[in-house]
């Protein structure tokens, strides 16, 4: 079962980390490099076809080996396609389950997905497959992203390397700089369980040898008691209920909802993730460029609603990750097959 898991990595260490043209095709760059460009996204879409085809198993398939067995065919497919010229530049926008993000200096971009786990809906679990790929001129890199989530104990302390990455599917990039480096707020979500999902926000970094690297003790959380740093920060909420975690350049700054329980029981209850709701209000974070550190910010917005949001997002018509506009939109639920549970 493991084998899925490594498949992305085997490939990689047989197939080449460059990719030259060929004489005919680089004097052909020197007369007009679109004819070369066009070439090379000729045979990008003849693959796409076949990546549509298999994440359409992916994501319909009743039976969970099935599922998976399409995704150990797609991930060597897609890193092949992801081989060809002009890859970098292709959109693949008729993947259109698969969260595709480039960064905002287009240094890089990252795919990540989700299969379902199981086969009956109200225990369905969820796993995430990712890689980042690298805007290369003369070499061929990606990174995959190998979902450790399931055995991380104290995931927001953590910092991670690509192959220990927290599985999720990320909706939004956010770049700073700070000491002289760029630094990506990566926003996602987690579909979680039957009872909870997830919103997460990470920083994802670059090492001198240009490895990717997640999280960073920078996010700055309080309590009654206490200050803490994490390295990743996570929100837990009931199913169903529209939660906002997301930078926000009005504000110019993070803009989360505060939790609370959505009743006295829960309230007294340890780890009750599933029964937490938004209560209308804000709180947020904003960059000492000092420090480094995302200070915590106690109340953005001084209005409050009287009742607290419950409806969950759903895909918008491209199938896209919505952003924090989106909040209006309510989900829709397919019990006959298993599908990947709609994103923020």
């Amino acid at each position: 079962m493991k084998s899925y898991l490594f498949c992305l990595f085997a490939l990689l260490l047989s197939l080449p980390l460059s990719l030259t043209l060929s004489a005919q095709d680089e004097a052909a760059t020197e007369q007009d490099p679109k004819p070369v460009m066009q070439k090379g996204h000729d045979m990008i879409a003849r693959n796409e076809y076949q990546l549509v085809a298999l994440f359409d198993k992916i994501r319909t398939s009743r039976v969970e080996e099935d599922r998976f067995a399409a995704n150990d065919e797609f991930i060597p497919m897609l890193v092949k396609t992801l081989q060809y010229p002009n890859s970098f530049s292709y959109p693949f926008d008729s993947l259109k389950s698969v969260s595709i993000l480039n960064a905002p200096d287009n240094s890089f971009r990252i795919m990540t997905w989700m299969i379902v786990k199981g086969d009956v809906p109200a225990r369905y679990t969820y796993k995430y497959f990712g890689c980042i790929q690298m805007n290369d001129s003369d070499d061929f890199r990606i990174f995959p992203l190998i979902d450790h989530s399931t055995y991380l104990s104290s995931p927001t302390t953590k910092t991670l390397t690509h192959d220990e990455w927290y599985g999720n599917l990320y909706y939004n990039i956010k770049s700073y700089e700070y000491d002289g480096k760029q630094h990506y707020l990566l926003f996602g979500w987690d579909a979680n369980n039957g009872k909870s999902d997830k919103k997460i926000m990470d920083v994802l970094t670059f090492d001198e040898e240009g490895a990717p690297s997640f999280g960073q003790p920078i996010f700055q959380i309080k309590n009654e008691n206490e200050t803490l740093l994490k390295s990743r920060f996570i929100l837990e909420y009931k199913d169903g209920s529209l939660v906002t975690l997301n930078y926000s350049d009005e504000e110019e700054g993070i803009l989360f909802d505060y939790l609370t329980s959505e009743d006295s029981e829960s309230a007294r209850v340890a780890s009750t993730g599933f029964a937490m709701v938004p209560d209308g209000t804000y709180r947020g974070m904003k960059l000492n460029p000092e420090t480094g550190i995302w200070e915590f910010v106690a109340k953005v917005f001084n209005t409050k609603m009287k009742t607290a949001p419950r409806p969950a997002p759903v895909f918008d018509n491209n199938a896209k990750p919505a952003t924090v506009g989106d909040d209006k939109k309510s989900k829709k639920k397919n019990k006959k097959r298993p599908r990947p549970r709609p994103r923020p």
